[in-house]
């Protein structure tokens, strides 16, 4: 499990970076921070038409994550990394994000994917970070790392500009500077109605 974390987690900081980047360089996902009906979900006003969206609710809040929210997919030896994140606004010193990856042989399909698949088909991990967190700290899940509620993330639509579909389960707190396996203890917290609809970069 740890060798799985190592793997996966530079692949989630590689999105982080572009979406970074991209939320500097255009606001065209970034929800009006200012009054009511702007933005979020169900929000309805503001003039934001959401066409992109990447929402949940984290231990019961409804969260958003649309600044930058897009998806990169990356081939390398015929496996795709496909990788869908955001952050929760444009405030550069705020570091809340969500984001998950999967990791197929050939192209990302419709379908569901599942941490509790251990058949190797493909891999998949997810990772929030709060803001104010220390670095070292976020909260994970990833194949094979199957307590509470296994995260799952339902593909609806797959194209090559890009895919939409919905998430939940458990993610859970992990120290990465810890040389110590994750165990059925840790604290977490539940991701539930979780939505998403991003353009590819």
């Amino acid at each position: 499990m740890k060798r799985l974390l190592h793997v996966l987690v530079p692949v989630v900081l590689l999105l982080t970076a572009c979406q970074k980047e991209q939320s500097l360089e255009q606001g065209t996902n970034n929800p009006d921070p200012g009054g009511p009906g702007t933005g979020g979900p169900g929000g309805g006003g503001g003039g934001n038409t959401n066409t992109v969206y990447l929402e949940c609710k984290i231990a019961g809040v409804a969260k958003t994550f649309n600044v930058g929210a897009s998806a990169i997919s990356e081939n390398v030896s015929g496996q795709t990394a496909t990788v869908v994140g955001g952050k929760a606004n444009s405030d550069p010193g705020d570091t809340e994000q969500f984001s998950f990856m999967i990791q197929t042989t050939g192209a990302l399909a419709t379908g569901t994917y599942k941490v509790d698949n251990l058949s190797g088909s493909y891999i998949m991990a997810a990772t929030y970070t709060p803001n104010g967190g220390a670095a070292t700290q976020a909260f994970l899940t990833g194949t094979g790392l199957i307590f509470g509620t296994p995260f799952r993330v339902n593909v609806t639509s797959v194209s090559s500009t890009e895919v939409a579909g919905t998430f939940s389960g458990s993610i859970f707190e992990i120290d990465m500077s810890s040389p110590d396996p994750p165990g059925p203890n840790l604290p977490s917290k539940a991701v539930a109605d979780g939505k998403f609809k991003v353009k590819f970069q």
